[in-house]
Parts: C-alpha cells; structure tokens; sequence
C-alpha cells in the first residue's frame, strides 16, 4: 500500500503557504528505521512545552523497512518554527512545511 502523506481534504482546503494571525504551521514528518519507533514527538513535548496537534499519522513497512508519516500542526512564530525543524530533523525525522491552517477550533 502507499503511505498516506496528504492532508484530509478539509484541511487541505484551508491551507496556505504565509502565516497569519492564530495559524499552526502544519507538517509533514516522514520517520525512518529507529525513528518510527522511539518517541519523538513525546520527547519533544516535554523537552520544549510545545503542544502538538496531530492531524493523521501512519506507519508501514516497505522493502522491510519501517516507515512513518505523520502531519502535524504547532502554533509557532517563524523563528520557534526553524528551532523545532532544527530539533526533530537532529533525531532522524525529515521534516516539511506544507503551510499553514487556522487552529483547529477555529473550523
């Protein structure tokens, strides 16, 4: 099967690429080998105090290979945004900045 790397539909319809007042930068992580299976994001959490809103996430095998995807959406400013990409790309997650939505409870 293929991973599933895209938004829900509802989500993507409110994506945009600047960020505006009381937007979450929305992500897209892609975890190989050992990180798929350590706790990335809870370490991250509690290392930073950063919530994290978890939009869909999915793990696989492929060519015997783990692999995981996970889009993620955080309330940052452009700096705490290259702070987190630097942190969570330091443990082995590749990290992509789709764009940017209006908080969840905003929809």
């Amino acid at each position: 099967s293929v991973l599933k790397s895209e938004l829900p539909h509802e989500l993507q319809s409110l994506l945009h690429f600047e960020p505006m007042i009381d937007d979450q930068a929305v992500l897209r992580l892609t975890f190989l080998g050992h990180a798929t299976v350590e706790p990335v994001i809870n370490n991250f959490m509690r290392e930073t105090k950063v919530k994290v809103n978890i939009l869909q996430a999915n793990i696989e095998m492929l060519r015997k290979e783990m692999i995981g995807r996970m889009i993620i959406g955080m309330q940052l400013d452009r700096l705490e945004l290259k702070k987190v990409c630097e942190y969570l790309e330091g443990k082995g997650v590749i990290v992509e900045v789709m764009g940017y939505t209006p908080l969840a409870d905003a929809f």
